[in-house]
């Protein structure tokens, strides 16, 4: 390995090339959209938890809501995790 070689490996070490994925809030929008930051998601790019899914016609989810997404590593695909609510 070369000596720049090694300096780039440090700075991937040193810096967010190998730290893991965090969660981010996002916005339910129209038809499913979701926005993070000043970005939109379409409901084709995430995969929605099991207990948030259509079920018996009921949709869990709103335009409104705030919704915890994942980005999967080595994709662009989320996962919809949870729908986030205000304490009562």
């Amino acid at each position: 390995m070369t000596p720049y070689e090694e300096l780039i490996e440090q700075m991937r070490k040193a810096g967010r090339f190998y730290n893991p994925q965090v969660p981010e809030l996002g916005i339910m929008g129209h038809d499913g959209r979701v926005k993070i930051g000043s970005g939109i998601i379409n409901k084709s790019d995430y995969s929605v938890s099991s207990n948030l899914a259509v079920e018996d016609g009921i949709n869990h989810l709103e335009e409104g809501d705030k919704v915890l997404l994942m980005k999967m590593n080595d994709t662009e695909e989320f996962v919809l995790i949870a729908k986030v609510v205000d304490p009562v």
